[in-house]
């Protein structure tokens, strides 16, 4: 998935104008062979600390909510699931988010070394 992560940016970007998916996957074979596809793929990989954080943190809230305010069958009530579920989301995205501009950088860079280094692509 991620080679149609980078066609569907450059399609949007207007960078490369093309009609479909097709002529825009060709166009960027051409420009970067098959590396090409696969810019940005260590940042994205990064993103699963998105994951990490959402989850466990989700599971905790819920728990402390149970503890809290839980009805007469030890159950959640349904807002309390979806302030776990908003808090969860909002802190993980708070701590992840860097992540996307570098994982965008580095699939739209260009030249020798684009892609490579998301060290680079930071500074």
């Amino acid at each position: 998935t991620e080679s149609l992560h980078l066609s569907e940016p450059k399609m949007a970007s207007g960078k490369n104008r093309h009609l479909n998916i097709r002529e825009t996957v060709k166009a960027l074979h051409q420009e970067g062979g098959v590396p090409i596809f696969w810019r940005g793929l260590t940042a994205s990989l990064l993103g699963l600390v998105h994951v990490a954080i959402q989850f466990p943190l989700y599971e905790f809230l819920k728990a402390e909510f149970r503890t809290i305010n839980s009805n007469e069958k030890g159950q959640e009530r349904p807002i309390d699931l979806l302030c776990a579920s908003g808090i969860s989301k909002v802190c993980a995205s708070f701590v992840s988010y860097p992540h996307e501009v570098i994982r965008s950088r580095m699939m739209d860079a260009r030249g020798a070394e684009a892609g490579r280094n998301a060290l680079k692509t930071v500074q």
